[in-house]
């Protein structure tokens, strides 16, 4: 990302949902003061939960250097304040996108593979997470995402620039960009999920950070499961928060009973992200969770694609027992 950033031309467009000082933050800061001195627009959506440990300075740093700064539903009603945005989107020069779960802190430099090069780092002081690298078309819906959410935003008339250039035709990989919103009523991408693992041949994986299944996410899981699909999951064997843990577990002996194979990560906390692929070689990258309420109450996007099948996961797996433990 930081690379894409430093070879920005005409602009940035940054949208995640922590963004904070330190040494990654830092080393955001000095790179977008670079660009907007070198003439690039740079604006940055975060948001106001989320990133509510960023200093006043950092936040004057960056203003200073001519950033534009907005933040996503300030706190001012309690009922609005779990209306969260937990998408992680940028955009340079409406070529390039990212989109997934990594956000602005140290805290996602330090996941399980830098704690095994540093001997005296504790291996649950980093998360696990993906981000993807998009380019061609689906760059312009990425575009179109965060340049709705600063208006919608009240963010102010976005900086004049090539938000849209013409571009290269598509290459051989089929991908569109999956939304949600809080506001939209339905969540396009809970369909999406449950529709990909329903149509699912051959192969079901996901791996997910908070993994409290609903009824019917569930017994798509174990349907897949029964009619011959390889359904694997790859849950977190620790997290920040042990409620979704021990709820999740509670689902093991029905999901592992109907053939679904389940490994806990335990080198690194996994964030609430989830990434999930099936067997006609669509694979999907995003920032949510199988938490019921998070399909309605937060904003995250999903890049998703067709080309090539995906590789086994490289990580030590670990296969789950059959007696989870049950939580409220």
């Amino acid at each position: 990302m930081n690379a894409a950033i430093a070879a920005a031309r005409d602009h940035v467009n940054l949208e995640t949902y922590i963004l904070e000082e330190g040494e990654v933050g830092n080393r955001l800061a000095a790179l977008l003061e670079r660009k907007v001195k070198q003439g690039v627009k740079v604006q940055v959506l975060y948001d106001s939960v989320g990133s509510i440990k960023m200093a006043d300075e950092y936040l004057e740093r960056l203003k200073s250097a001519g950033v534009s700064l907005c933040a996503f539903n300030p706190v001012k009603k309690v009922d609005k304040v779990n209306h969260r945005d937990h998408r992680k989107i940028l955009v340079v020069d409406g070529r390039v996108a990212f989109t997934g779960g990594i956000n602005v802190a140290d805290t996602y430099s330090s996941g399980s593979l830098s704690a095994r090069r540093h001997p005296g780092q504790e291996k649950k002081e980093g998360w696990r997470d993906t981000q993807v690298r998009v380019e061609g078309p689906v760059v312009a819906q990425f575009q179109r995402a965060f340049l709705d959410s600063w208006m919608l935003q009240d963010c102010g008339v976005p900086v004049e620039a090539r938000y849209y250039p013409a571009i290269a035709g598509p290459g051989g990989t089929r991908a569109r960009l999956v939304k949600s919103d809080p506001d939209a009523g339905q969540s396009e991408m809970y369909g999406e999920m449950l529709r990909a693992i329903g149509n699912a041949k051959h192969r079901a994986w996901l791996t997910i950070g908070y993994f409290v299944p609903d009824p019917r996410t569930k017994q798509t899981l174990i349907d897949a499961a029964r009619r011959g699909v390889d359904v694997r999951l790859v849950l977190p064997g620790y997290s920040d928060n042990w409620a979704p843990i021990y709820a999740g577990r509670s689902n093991y002996r029905e999901l592992l009973e109907a053939g679904v194979r389940i490994y806990e990560w335990r080198e690194a906390s996994t964030p609430p992200g989830r990434r999930w692929a099936r067997p006609t070689s669509t694979g999907a990258a995003s920032c949510t969770t199988t938490r019921p309420t998070s399909w309605w109450r937060t904003r995250p996007s999903r890049a998703r694609w067709s080309g090539a099948s995906p590789s086994t996961p490289r990580r030590r797996r670990r296969s789950s027992s059959s007696n989870g433990r049950t939580a409220a």
